[in-house]
């Protein structure tokens, strides 16, 4: 019986250890998650040249907005190309239309009422969209002879 605590004591014992070992892998600074390498994990998304480029303004070499702005309409953006790639397929092979008019469809549907991206973001999410499927990327005129 003795014998049985001392082994309780040791595990409960190995079992804090751990714990604590594994808390301080990872601390708090600034009130930002930091991880054991020193990168803070906000820091942890890797945004396009092709999308920060929409946050510069011509001239400029720093974007007209803060990092996590820019990362968080980058987010949007992805989410809103990767599921549009079973939709756009699906219009693809059942409407039987071109991938040009698919992408051009989508666009529209991206810049219409009620739109959660701007003009700018919709043409990239189009294009990461032609890009996730493969397809062809649509021209700049597409875009300007098609707004609605």
């Amino acid at each position: 019986m003795c014998l049985a605590r001392v082994d309780q004591r040791y595990r409960l014992r190995s079992e804090f250890a751990a714990t604590l070992q594994e808390q301080q892998k990872f601390s708090l600074s600034n009130s930002e998650f930091e991880t054991q390498d020193g990168m803070y994990e906000e820091y942890q998304i890797e945004i396009p040249q092709s999308f920060m480029a929409l946050f510069v303004d011509a001239g400029r070499t720093k974007p007209n907005a803060t990092r996590d702005v820019v990362a968080s309409r980058y987010e949007l953006c992805e989410d809103m190309a990767t599921m549009l790639t079973e939709t756009a397929r699906s219009m693809f092979l059942s409407l039987g239309i071109t991938e040009d008019d698919v992408l051009i469809q989508c666009y529209r549907g991206l810049t219409g009422t009620g739109a959660v991206v701007t003009g700018p973001e919709a043409i990239w999410v189009v294009h990461r969209l032609a890009e996730l499927l493969e397809w062809p990327q649509l021209r700049g005129a597409c875009f300007e002879s098609n707004e609605a």
